[in-house]
């Protein structure tokens, strides 16, 4: 049984098998340089139009803001990594 991450990286290797060590490199390095270039234009995009963070981030943080209004985090240390939270009461449930 192969996890996730292997048949990522299967997937990638699929058009440089059998070829030298040194082709498979340069191969995976532009590859790689390609996506994050790309990556970096939807960034740049998104950043331009004055959005702070990507659409599918949006998404999951106003789904998690949702989720989570029934507590409330009253005092966070960063230092000891301790926090206290604080449940409100719906009064609708």
């Amino acid at each position: 049984m192969t996890s996730n991450p292997i048949e990522s990286m299967n997937n990638i290797y699929k058009g440089i098998r059998n070829m030298p060590v040194s082709a498979m490199v340069k191969a995976t390095y532009y590859r790689t340089a390609t996506m994050f270039a790309l990556r970096g234009h939807e960034a740049g995009a998104t950043i331009g139009c004055g959005a702070q963070f990507a659409e599918k981030c949006m998404d999951m943080i106003k789904e998690e803001v949702i989720n989570s209004t029934t507590h409330q985090v009253t005092h966070f240390d960063r230092m000891g990594y301790t926090f206290s939270v604080r449940e409100t009461i719906d009064h609708k449930e």
